[in-house]
């Protein structure tokens, strides 16, 4: 057998039941077998004397293998299985599984097959590698063998207890570059209180419909005037100077629309987008924002100065899905949907005047607003550009910082999710203990429906206990505003031995 295949047996195979991480190491001298534990010390425990001896014993056998000395294999593997106390019965099938194939190897087809019964016996289960080892063709062809093979298939069968049958538990990603203000925020207290806007909660509104009122609120606060700047972009100041009659640009829109949105627990983001030749040139770019929507399970586009979103079919768009539909000419089916007014006509905003502006497009990964205004007085620094795009150095004359990506998620990562790490799987009892992490910002709780039960922690460690049959845990992180995030779920089947 060549050395890739003695690795394949030994690692993936005897070892690899146990929770067990084999490493061989072979020089021209000698073979060296490390065996690290990573578990289940109940049933392997490296610091038994009887597996100091096994450890000791394993190389010479396996050397002796490699070099075709089976006879010697077969003596060094009796001796494993001769060491007083005996080792783990587990790890005994699988002694018993290498001296058949060592009695194979050395023509004793009947002390192969005897030997190959007693593992199954003992708990041996890879039917997988008795129907594929090379080592054991000649054994194939013999009834007798058939019903080894079957009962490996049976002890798999029983010995795996834990059979996952859905998995949505996808790791954080990008989420936790991407910083947010805090729903506490004086700022945004104050904001809350003074414009009650709990009473854009309406019963019945989806996160959708609440973001959309949060929208069409503040496009009815001032009429769009795109030559006045305010002098601070504070959400507190711009609102306090609408209400004595100052009407701002569209960038005011947009950092009022998403301070709004953050002050009522959604994470919120101001959006620029340009022009293809924004280098040269003025009225080349356009300020809008983006939130994550926990229904939908992304980010959608809303545009405060239109009061507006943009749609393909029935799926709200984030400004990067729109670039995509417009410079990959698939606008059939794409709508700007337009919501009512106060002061905008709906016949006065036009379509193709607005996808020019989908070509750049430029994200802050911190937005923190209210707590720091000032980061709003820069040109924002991250550029994401499509497959061969290149950027342009300037913006209408002026140089600007600019740093680049073409990975989607690192602009567009889910957020508010929860991820769930199994630390500990217990042998003896079914429990299940499992930590948690989350990229939910101003993060309050856990919301964790067990088999049924409901539970809030803010704990990230939880023990599950499951119950014979089939198993799910949800878990949800719930922000301090009382808004939660997309479910992580995990349903298993367990067969209680």
């Amino acid at each position: 057998m060549k050395i890739n295949s003695i690795r394949r047996s030994i690692s993936e195979q005897f070892i690899g039941r146990l929770n067990y991480l084999v490493v061989l190491q072979y020089t021209a001298v000698c073979v060296t077998l490390l065996i690290c534990t990573i578990a289940a010390r109940a049933q392997f425990n490296l610091t038994l004397p009887s597996m100091q001896s096994a450890q000791e014993i394993f190389p010479k056998a396996f050397s002796c293998y490699s070099h075709k000395k089976y006879d010697s294999a077969i003596i060094y593997l009796q001796r494993i299985l001769a060491i007083k106390p005996p080792v783990s019965p587990l790890l005994r099938s699988f002694v018993k599984y290498h001296l058949a194939v060592n009695y194979c190897l050395n023509g004793k087809k009947e002390e192969a097959l005897a030997a190959l019964e007693s593992a199954v016996g003992s708990g041996f289960a890879e039917s997988e590698e008795l129907e594929k080892n090379a080592d054991l063709i000649s054994l194939r062809n013999i009834p007798r063998f058939d019903r080894i093979l079957d009962n490996a298939r049976h002890n798999a069968a029983v010995l795996k207890r834990y059979d996952i049958t859905r998995w949505e538990n996808s790791g954080l990603g990008f989420a936790l570059l991407h910083g947010f203000d805090a729903w506490s925020n004086e700022k945004f207290v104050k904001l809350r209180e003074k414009y009650k806007l709990d009473t854009l909660r309406k019963p019945g509104f989806s996160e959708l419909d609440e973001q959309i009122s949060i929208m069409n609120w503040v496009h009815n606060r001032w009429k769009h005037n795109p030559l006045n700047i305010a002098p601070k972009f504070d959400v507190i100041d711009i609102l306090d100077s609408v209400e004595q009659g100052v009407t701002y640009r569209c960038v005011e829109y947009a950092i009022v629309l998403s301070q709004t949105l953050q002050a009522m627990g959604y994470p919120a983001r101001v959006i620029e987008l340009h022009s293809k030749g924004v280098s040269y040139g003025v009225a080349k770019g356009h300020v809008a924002a983006e939130v994550w929507n926990n229904d939908l399970r992304k980010w959608i586009y809303l545009d405060a100065q239109t009061n507006a979103a943009w749609k393909y079919g029935n799926m709200f768009l984030n400004a990067a899905e729109l670039r995509d539909m417009i410079l990959d000419d698939r606008l059939d089916s794409v709508q700007m949907y337009v919501f009512p007014s106060s002061w905008l006509m709906r016949e006065q905003v036009y379509p193709g005047e607005w996808i020019k502006y989908f070509y750049y497009l430029y994200y802050r990964l911190e937005n923190h607003y209210a707590e720091d205004p000032e980061s709003m007085t820069g040109l924002a620094p991250l550029c994401y550009l499509r497959p061969n795009q290149t950027p342009e150095l300037l913006y209408q004359g002026l140089p600007r910082s600019l740093e680049t990506t073409a990975n989607f998620y690192k602009v567009y990562p889910v957020l508010n999710i929860v991820h769930a790490d199994i630390t500990q799987v217990s042998i003896n009892s079914s429990e299940i203990d499992l930590k948690f992490e989350q990229a939910m910002p101003s993060f309050s709780r856990y919301a964790i429906n067990s088999n049924g039960m409901e539970s809030f922690q803010s704990d990230d460690e939880f023990k599950w206990h499951i119950q014979h049959g089939k198993n799910t845990i949800t878990v949800r992180a719930v922000n301090q505003a009382g808004i939660m995030g997309p479910p992580m779920i995990i349903e298993l089947n367990y067969d209680a031995l």
